[in-house]
């Protein structure tokens, strides 16, 4: 039997494994949300906020498989999804809001016990097909004396890696240009791409997203501008 190679880049490029950000400028930087691939986007909230409903309803829409999203909010703080907003980018990319909703599954950590009890995710990963995992507002949840835990929640992430892309969402420091993630040192490590988003206090439409780090793009800024479902390049 003839043994066939394929090369790596082949493999990282294929478009049927990616998921568009909703905006062609931040595809192409970033080379839009592969599978196997761990992105940790930080910075301004709304620009987040809107990317991650997309993100969630375009995996539907791209593989028909269900979106799985982990929360780190207290409820105590207010809403941690809307789910009218989330019903209303179903319909603006074509998909029944009905369905859209039933196919995404909800987390919610509330403390940090349960940020270490999660084994049973792999399995229900695998068992639903899952193919996109968001985490949102990690950094919330750990402080500086709980950061081995932060450690152990990271690592079943990692975990998840082989079986989906995992997309984590955090807030920003307010220094540096770009500046850093919140959290630990060791947080700007973890993820394979990292983005920072900050959105024009003139033009509040407009956002620059400032790529970080990625294992085979080089670092750049693009422009993309907030729409009533997501990011758009205009």
């Amino acid at each position: 039997m003839k043994t066939e190679f394929v090369k790596a880049k082949a493999i990282f490029l294929n478009p049927r494994e990616r998921i568009s950000t909703g905006s062609g400028r931040l595809d192409a930087l970033i080379a839009g949300i592969e599978q196997g691939t761990i992105y940790l986007f930080y910075g301004d909230q709304e620009p987040l906020v809107r990317l991650m409903q997309f993100l969630a309803i375009e995996n539907l829409r791209k593989t028909t498989s269900p979106t799985l999203i982990i929360t780190t909010i207290d409820y105590h703080d207010g809403l941690v999804l809307d789910v009218y907003d989330l019903a209303y980018t179903a319909v603006q990319l074509g998909l029944d809001p009905e369905y859209a909703l039933k196919n995404i599954y909800v987390i919610n950590v509330f403390n940090r016990r349960q940020a270490t009890a999660l084994r049973d995710i792999l399995k229900f990963v695998e068992d639903k097909g899952i193919r996109l995992i968001v985490v949102w507002g990690l950094t919330r949840l750990f402080s500086y004396e709980h950061y081995p835990v932060l450690i152990k929640f990271l690592s079943l992430l990692k975990e998840l890696q082989s079986q989906a892309a995992v997309v984590i969402f955090s807030e920003g420091l307010k220094n540096g240009t770009p500046p850093k993630p919140a959290g630990p040192i060791f947080l700007r490590h973890f993820p394979n791409v990292l983005v920072y988003f900050r959105r024009s206090k003139r033009f509040k439409k407009l956002v620059r997203a400032f790529l970080v780090k990625h294992p085979y793009r080089s670092q750049g800024v693009v422009e993309v501008f907030l729409d009533f479902h997501g990011l758009s390049d205009r």
